[in-house]
């Protein structure tokens, strides 16, 4: 879904292009604004729209694994702390 804000867009042309409900649209908007992948834009008088924050987010499988975001042609990289399933 983060794909999808490319461009800004409201939660129902999101909705529509992936063709999925607009409840799961609203709670996957609310969880990516709140790690901080997208941003609302343009709330002047009509719905709010979204856009990416940052160019790309990658997920490396090297040893380590690690995220690497990218914004405004900057690469930033880190390494997530993972923890080793429990059987």
């Amino acid at each position: 879904m983060f794909h999808a804000f490319e461009r800004p867009q409201t939660a129902k042309e999101i909705g529509e292009s992936l063709g999925i409900p607009s409840s799961t649209v609203y709670r996957k908007i609310n969880t990516l604004e709140e790690v901080g992948l997208i941003v609302p834009t343009d709330r002047g008088g009509g719905a709010t729209r979204y856009v990416r924050s940052l160019d790309c987010v990658a997920v490396v499988y090297d040893d380590p694994i690690r995220l690497e975001c990218t914004a405004n042609g900057v690469t930033h990289t880190c390494e997530p702390e993972l923890e080793a399933p429990t059987a």
